[in-house]
């Protein structure tokens, strides 16, 4: 019997049937699905050894052919399974002592000026000092309003949103005109965030670097230029998870919108708090 190695060679054959298996990860919705399995522990062993065996799109698996996807799998069962769970587990202990706190300063024996000198405390706690930015003079202050604006910073959101939906639309089988229309479309955000850099640079000029959000803005648009510039060049073909890896610093845009969304920001303050 002729050995069956791609889809091609399985359906030459009356009775062949090529199927995939059903914890697959052929388009985000699948993928999503399949890892929010693993997080719960049921079946992830299976998973994982699918995995590995994986040759490509419509090829037949192969025992142990890439056993470094181990790597992957066991980072994530850490992270997913068990960090993540705990993370919201101290989000909620973190909600809890705050309504807890409400209720001890609303006692019989805490006047309302004893109340006021604890909120003072607190906030001279928690306050956290950051650098005045100036008004530059001439053209640059033109710059600097516009980046300013609430509209801006608005239209930049948008693009993110529609951005990841178009990395989130790709998936198994999907048409090659479809795909290199996403892959213009990639290159016209990363020119829209490369433009809002220079903006932000001229209009900022040194007071940019003053914000941490800034700085991860820019170590954003530099991993995605440079994951361009290996695909035109043709660079990382033969590394796959070097080419992911560059990849990734797309999505991580969407981590941007955390600065306009206070539960989200709680729980990201959480995951700083419980990270040690």
């Amino acid at each position: 019997m002729e050995l069956i190695k791609t889809k091609e060679d399985c359906l030459k054959y009356d009775d062949g049937e090529w199927e995939n298996t059903t914890e697959n990860f052929d388009n985000v919705a699948k993928g999503a699905r399949t890892l929010f399995e693993m997080m719960s522990t049921e079946g992830w062993i299976d998973v994982m050894n699918n995995g590995i065996d994986a040759v490509g799109i419509g090829m037949q698996p192969s025992y142990d052919h890439n056993i470094w996807m181990i790597l992957y799998f066991t980072i994530f069962m850490v992270f997913g399974s068990q960090f993540i769970l705990n993370l919201f587990v101290g989000v909620i202990m973190d909600n809890f002592n705050r309504i807890k706190d409400k209720e001890e300063w609303g006692g019989l024996f805490v006047t309302e000026d004893q109340k006021s000198w604890i909120d003072a405390q607190r906030l001279g706690i928690t306050a956290k000092l950051s650098k005045r930015i100036d008004p530059p003079l001439g053209v640059r202050c033109h710059i600097y309003k516009l980046v300013e604006h609430p509209l801006f910073e608005g239209l930049i959101t948008f693009t993110i949103i529609i951005n990841t939906a178009v990395m989130a639309s790709r998936h198994d089988g999907i048409k090659p005109e479809i795909e290199v229309f996403f892959s213009y479309l990639n290159t016209f955000f990363a020119v829209i965030f490369n433009i809002e850099l220079i903006l932000k640079l001229i209009g900022l000029d040194k007071q940019y670097f003053y914000s941490s959000w800034n700085l991860f803005d820019m170590a954003v648009v530099i991993g995605t230029d440079t994951g361009i510039l290996m695909e035109i060049l043709g660079v990382g073909k033969g590394f796959s998870a070097v080419g992911t890896i560059i990849r990734a610093f797309r999505i991580m845009r969407i981590i941007r919108l955390v600065r306009q969304q206070p539960d989200v920001k709680i729980i990201l303050d959480t995951l700083l708090i419980i990270l040690p």
